[in-house]
């Protein structure tokens, strides 16, 4: 078991380094094999940003901020069991693959930054008054680094 830990540790840093930097590889594993089933978005700002700006966000830098407050900078519970890294709740939003608790349940982060993407363009124009619950949000947003 120990000698399929270090391969899995060896493949992953090979495809880190050889591919896109800001993803990471999800491994699967059986009995005797260890495999990747997709990559995912890294859970830092710059990999962040740069998927949001490469897939077309409107304003990638406050749906980076966005992502590290509703995430709790990537440590809460709706990020580890629902791969919602945006705070997506109750929508019934292309990639998401339905609700867990509440919030929209997602198979990775990329699919989350991809639905949040889609909810960016379609509030773009009322932001300010209808995008969130808390009437602060958009205060809170402008006040991440």
């Amino acid at each position: 078991m120990e000698k399929n830990w270090v391969k899995s540790i060896i493949l992953c840093l090979g495809l880190l380094l050889i591919g896109d930097f800001y993803f990471a590889p999800k491994i699967a594993y059986s009995e005797n094999t260890t495999f990747i089933v997709e990559r995912d978005v890294c859970l830092n700002k710059d990999s962040i940003l740069l998927f949001l700006v490469e897939n077309g966000a409107i304003c990638p830098s406050m749906g980076c901020s966005q992502v590290l407050l509703e995430s709790g900078h990537f440590k809460s519970r709706l990020t580890k069991e629902n791969h919602n890294i945006a705070g997506i709740r109750n929508s019934r939003r292309k990639y998401s693959k339905g609700l867990k608790n509440g919030y929209n349940n997602y198979e990775s982060y990329k699919l989350c930054l991809l639905d949040l993407i889609a909810v960016q363009k379609a509030y773009a124009k009322a932001i300010d008054r209808h995008y969130a619950e808390d009437p602060g949000y958009i205060n809170k947003l402008k006040r991440i680094k």
